[in-house]
């Protein structure tokens, strides 16, 4: 039996439909268990819980950033106090320079995408040290997206810099990912499930892909570091002492939106096949699959980046963090084509 349903292929893995038709052909075919009519679905809200847990997660890692800024091991990480003068006062992009650092930071990185996942699928192919494809046609989109970023901090206004934080820094950034990957393996060892809704999932890694992971790991943190996540002072003031979480979170919308917005952009173009490398005809449809999960991704690389960055006047912190999120996710979420 042939069972076609009018979706795309990533719709139907959040499909009743789709699920209805899988119902019925196990009903069919397998033996034993209770019969049940193909509407009777109730995995939805397994998604749901999902997706709050995947929330949680990031809430648990800022979180548990923010807590460890107190502890006198990381105090030198904390925000001086500006009103005495020791951290000058930081002002937002406005006007022009706003719009400049909005289209810029949206459009470049939607209109690099396909012709950098043609030249990653062409040139950089699966190997015994790079050795998932998709996460190398990602790496030559970060690396060239970085490029272009270090090119334009020339024309960026200098800021006043915090020296003398990277050892503290790269310990919290890496303790604050550590008890979120905890988080995730208690989930796995009590219920059986990872964080998630539809086709982004944080996944466990296993020790093969630990050992890759640390392969991408430094490429895509001087990604972020290079200019991903300095971003967030074009956007963003510092925030008042006075100020809630709440607002602050709203306050930093710019710094998310502008990241979404370019995401989006990509998804716009997904049909001009004839105007973009192809280097199979699988590219870019499986290339749009991909690029859906650029949005809640950097969405989550938004929000770290502005928080740490309000709480420390530091975008090392934020970039670290981010690197080590989003190469796990990467990771732990592609396929291996070569052994390793």
């Amino acid at each position: 039996m042939l069972y076609t349903s009018a979706m795309t292929h990533p719709a139907e893995h959040i499909s009743h439909e789709a699920i209805g038709y899988s119902l019925d052909w196990f009903a069919k075919t397998l033996k034993g268990g209770t019969a049940r009519p193909v509407d009777d679905q109730i995995w939805f809200r397994k998604e749901i819980g999902t997706l709050i847990a995947l929330i949680g997660f990031v809430a648990l890692v800022i979180g548990t950033f923010d807590g460890l800024l107190e502890a006198p091991t990381f105090s030198r990480l904390r925000l001086p106090a500006i009103a005495d003068g020791t951290m000058p006062a930081h002002a937002a992009a406005s006007g022009r320079r706003w719009t400049t650092a909005f289209i810029l930071s949206a459009f470049i990185p939607a209109l690099t995408y396909y012709p950098t996942f043609a030249l990653g699928g062409t040139f950089v192919t699966p190997s015994a040290f790079l050795p998932q494809g998709i996460t190398n046609q990602i790496l030559v989109w970060a690396i060239i997206n970085g490029l272009i970023t270090l090119a334009l901090m020339w024309f960026v206004p200098k800021r006043a810099s915090r020296a003398g934080l990277v050892g503290q820094s790269v310990v919290i950034a890496a303790a604050s990912v550590a008890v979120g990957y905890a988080a995730l393996w208690l989930a796995d060892l009590a219920f059986k499930i990872d964080f998630r809704f539809w086709i982004v999932a944080l996944k466990l890694m296993s020790a093969k892909q630990f050992l890759i992971f640390l392969i991408y790991l430094i490429p895509f943190t001087a990604f972020f570091r290079g200019g991903a996540t300095r971003a967030a002072p074009e956007f963003l003031d510092h925030g008042r002492p006075a100020r809630s979480a709440l607002s602050d979170q709203y306050s930093g919308a710019d710094a998310r939106f502008h990241r979404v917005a370019g995401a989006a952009i990509r998804h716009a173009v997904a049909d001009r096949k004839a105007a973009q490398p192809d280097p199979g005809p699988s590219f870019v449809p499986l290339s749009t699959i991909v690029a859906i999960q650029f949005v809640p991704l950097l969405t989550i690389v938004a929000v770290i980046a502005s928080f740490t960055w309000r709480r420390t006047g530091s975008s090392l912190p934020g970039a670290l963090i981010a690197g080590l999120f989003v190469t796990w996710y990467i990771v732990a979420g592609t396929a291996t084509q070569v052994p390793f």
